[in-house]
């Protein structure tokens, strides 16, 4: 879903792989005064995601109040899939035999795949891990088509623009966006094959044509 603070009638529409973790512990501590804890007032272990799930456009757009200023943050799609890549498939394992099993993934697909073959068959893991398909899904999925229905989209390396935005709206100077979700190998954009780079850039040809100005 959508963030909406009521108090300073804004709405952040998160993105997964976009810093998504990171920006919903921001507007915890904005909206409730505090740091967010992995355990939650009953004692059991919970998620800032299962306080703020990420949704997808059509649903949050129907919440979003209309008099709200609305935020959004984007990636380019090619450092966004290395990001998936390393988190879900390398770091949390959600590819290994055993999760490809239980999920009735075809036999050929192969398991903990290297970068090159997790590009390339993409559309086959998605189908068949739910974690993978909403990590790797389309900004245009969480975010719509129409750019002209945010305030301000802020590319990667405006993080802390919009944290000073979101700091001035909410009259908290020392308001500080933690680098978290860090898991996984340190994959060099430079270093990715040309093959690589040019499927995903295909796969994701909407999202540079709506989104690229920004990334």
């Amino acid at each position: 879903m959508a963030i909406h603070l009521d108090q300073y009638r804004l709405s952040y529409f998160p993105v997964p792989k976009v810093a998504c973790t990171s920006l919903k512990h921001l507007l915890f501590r904005i909206e409730t005064g505090a740091a967010f804890q992995n355990i939650g007032p009953d004692g059991r272990p919970r998620s800032i995601h299962d306080v703020y799930p990420t949704g997808l456009f059509a649903l949050d757009s129907e919440a979003a109040p209309p008099d709200f200023r609305r935020f959004a943050v984007v990636r380019d799609p090619v450092s966004r899939i290395v990001s998936c890549y390393r988190s879900r498939v390398v770091f949390y394992r959600e590819l290994s035999p055993s999760a490809l099993a239980d999920a009735g993934a075809p036999a050929d697909l192969p398991p903990d795949p290297d970068l090159p073959q997790f590009v390339e068959r993409l559309d086959d893991y998605r189908a068949a891990s739910e974690s993978i398909a909403h990590h790797a899904a389309p900004l245009s999925d969480f975010l719509g088509t129409d750019t002209g229905f945010y305030e301000r989209i802020f590319g990667w390396h405006e993080l802390e623009v919009f944290r000073n935005i979101l700091a001035a709206a909410c009259g908290i100077e020392e308001l500080v966006l933690p680098h978290l979700q860090t898991g996984g190998p340190i994959i060099d954009i430079g270093d990715l094959s040309t093959d690589v780079v040019r499927t995903i850039e295909r796969r994701f040809a909407e999202d540079s044509a709506l989104f690229g100005a920004h990334f």
